[in-house]
């Protein structure tokens, strides 16, 4: 017997645009941005679905989420070694020539351009990629700064265990509700 929920999952939208917000709020369901693509106004893109949101029978209120690409390591430097493994596979995406996930000592012999580093520079900016200390302020004020009323962790890394390790690390910088405690 396969287990059965006890109601459907909820339907959501991912977008990274103000056209899937404006989707979600005319269907009346959640909405989540895709803030890890790093591309995309989060705030504005919220805000809209917030300000336009239809109200439907599954939500009378709106709901949203910002999706934050995260790579934590013991430091900086060593987290932004892990990311680049998904910088170049983005970029080769990009550029119209796909890969699989290169690992590390593949992305560090890769010869970047300058074209290469701008590309992955936009890509990371805003996200947690660094040390707990580094990633802490990013997972506290993203969902702050853009009126999300929940954060989703995402993280692309060679190996699982350097994976695992990255959201051990994150969840650590999660503040603890007060009613929590």
């Amino acid at each position: 017997m396969s287990p059965r929920a006890a109601r459907p999952p909820s339907v959501w939208i991912l977008g990274s645009s103000p056209a899937g917000a404006s989707l979600a709020a005319a269907l009346g369901v959640p909405f989540a941005f895709a803030h890890h693509f790093g591309r995309g106004d989060a705030a504005a893109a919220i805000e809209h679905y917030k300000r336009h949101f239809e109200p439907s029978a599954a939500f009378p209120e709106p709901y949203a989420m910002v999706t934050l690409l995260t790579v934590v390591a013991e430091t900086d430097a060593g987290a932004s070694r892990l990311a680049g493994s998904a910088d170049l596979m983005f970029r080769s995406m990009s550029a119209g020539r796909p890969i699989l996930l290169p690992s590390p000592e593949e992305a560090d012999a890769h010869d970047w351009t300058a074209e290469d580093l701008a590309f992955s520079r936009q890509r990371r900016r805003g996200q947690a990629i660094g040390s707990p200390q580094t990633v802490r302020d990013v997972i506290t004020e993203l969902p702050a700064h853009t009126g999300a009323d929940e954060l989703m962790l995402t993280s692309q890394m060679y190996r699982l265990a350097d994976r695992v390790r990255s959201l051990e690390l994150a969840a650590e910088q999660i503040p603890t509700p007060v009613a929590a405690q």
